[in-house]
Parts: structure tokens; sequence; C-alpha cells
């Protein structure tokens, strides 16, 4: 009796009937087939190659079919409790001592010694006790500014570091050369302290030559307050209350330019003022042109190694 069900073909095209199996063997099965349910998932007859392994029906469907929805991961809830409620660790308080010995490192220390060390003989001028800087008020400026500009010399600093690196590597122990090392990092000190001592030098020798103006004449006047006013005006611009402010931090190299040019300037108009204040004879009230005599002063060497 033939059967009313249409017969299907197989699920998958690569599938051979078994009927087909048996007749390869010798062995015919006259018994009926079952019906093949149809597949629940459309796939698409391959029929451009016969293949050997059958593929995945998985494989074979559309993507459309194989997506699955994005669910977000949620974030872990951390548990409340008193445990977890503990407020933070109150930070250990530091002793006062503790901040100032970080706040007086070397630089502070070079810079207060310095001062300090001019700031006295200034007294000590001021009363009549230190003769030789009433009468070369003159070379201590020049002599300071010669100090300030030599801390800051790329030359004088590539020695210093030679001495100290080649001349205590050998033989010193670790606690010296770590002073030694610690001394040029923090040597800008004597540059800041240097440089303003030699302002306040320059300060007292103007107000010394004001004072005699009956006997100074205008131009070595005129040229003393121009060159105090610009060392004045480079020295102020270097201070740590005016670097740190908030126009100078954001613009340093303008602050920078500016007090190297005041400096440079100041220094060249200093070689007009110690010309001028050593040709100019006080007593006589007149010029001299006796070259020997400008040759054999010390503000003259002093100028000729700031240049330098």
């Amino acid at each position: 009796m033939a059967t009313l069900w249409p017969r299907s073909k197989p699920l998958f095209p690569c599938a051979r009937s078994q009927d087909d199996d048996n007749a390869e063997k010798g062995m015919s099965n006259s018994t009926t087939n079952l019906p093949t349910i149809p597949p629940l998932v459309h796939i698409e007859p391959n029929t451009t190659s016969n293949m050997i392994d059958c593929p995945s029906s998985f494989s074979l469907a559309r993507k459309s079919d194989m997506t699955v929805p994005y669910v977000p991961a949620s974030k872990p809830t951390i548990p409340s409790g008193p445990e977890h409620n503990k407020p933070p660790l109150a930070k250990e308080n530091t002793s006062r001592w503790v901040l100032f010995r970080l706040w007086f490192n070397t630089y502070r220390k070079f810079f207060i010694f310095s001062t300090s060390l001019n700031l006295a003989g200034l007294i000590m001028a001021g009363f009549g006790r230190f003769p030789y800087a009433v009468e070369h008020s003159g070379a201590m400026v020049l002599g300071n500014l010669l100090c300030a500009v030599m801390m800051r010399n790329e030359l004088f600093l590539r020695f210093l570091y030679t001495i100290v690196i080649h001349g205590l590597r050998s033989w010193a122990p670790l606690r010296i050369r770590l002073a030694g090392t610690s001394i040029l990092q923090h040597i800008g000190g004597i540059h800041s302290g240097c440089g303003l001592s030699g302002a306040l030098w320059l300060i007292f020798k103007i107000v010394d030559i004001i004072r005699h103006r009956a006997m100074q004449h205008n131009a070595v006047i005129i040229t003393g307050v121009i060159t105090s006013t610009l060392v004045c005006a480079s020295v102020i611009s270097a201070f740590p209350w005016i670097q740190l402010t908030r126009v100078a931090s954001n613009h340093h190299n303008t602050f920078e330019k500016y007090h190297r040019f005041t400096g440079w300037l100041g220094l060249a108009v200093n070689w007009v003022f110690v010309i001028l204040g050593n040709l100019y004879d006080i007593k006589r009230g007149e010029w001299r042109s006796d070259a020997s005599t400008l040759l054999t002063t010390q503000e003259l060497w002093f100028a000729v190694f700031i240049t330098i």
C-alpha cells in the first residue's frame, strides 16, 4: 500500500538514504519509511559542491537567527555595615621641627649666611667701624656681583663639579660626597644672597655720593642712580614672591629674560659709572687723564671679571 505522505528531502543534502545503502549492500528493505518532519530552521541546500563531511546546521543558519540581546552586567554592590562605614584614618601631624628642617635647606642656609655677612659689614660701615668699605664701596658692590655671576657661570660650575666628583670619588666617605653634591645643587643661595647684598652696597654708595654731591660731578651721580635702578630691578624680579605669582609662573621665560636683560644692562652702565667715578678727582674737582690710576683700581678689574 502506497503511503499518503510525500517523500520529503533529507535534512542535510549530504545525507544518503538508508535504502540506497542497503541496496548497495545487496539487502533490499521493503518496509515503508516514516515521513520526515520538516526542519524548524530554514536551511539553504548546498548544490555547488558535494562535501564528504556534513556541516553543522548552526553554521548554515542566518546571522539574524543567532543574535542574542545584550544585557549589561550589573555592578557589584558593596555590602553596607559597620565595618564598611569606618571613617578614614587621620594623618599624623608632622612636628614643626621637621617642617622647619625641610624648609631651612642648604639653599636658604647659603642665602642667609651671605646676606647676614654683608649686612654686618653695612652696619659697621654706617657707624664708621669699617673704613675699607667706606673708601672702596664700589669694590664691595662689584665683589658681591662678581660672586653672584660666578655662581651661575657654566664653566665655573663645571670646574666645581669636576673637583667634587673626581676628587672625592676614590677616598672620601659617602657622607662627605653627599654633602658636596648637596652644596653644588643649592649653590644658587649664594647667587641670590650676593646679588641682594650687591644691590644693598650699591644703594649705600649712591647715598654716600648724594650726601657729598657738592664735591661730585653730575655725570657720576646720574650714572650711579641709573646703575642702582637697573641692578635693583634685576634683583627684585628674581625674588621668590615675584617668581611664584600666577603671572610669573605662567610666563617664567619672560621674567627670566627680563631679569637677565636688566642685569646685563646694569653691568654696561656700571662700566660707565666705574670709569667716571675713578677718573674724577673729588679733592681737586677736575678730571684726571692718567690711565695708570684707572688700571690700578679694584673696581675696574672686578668689572672685567664680571664681564668675562
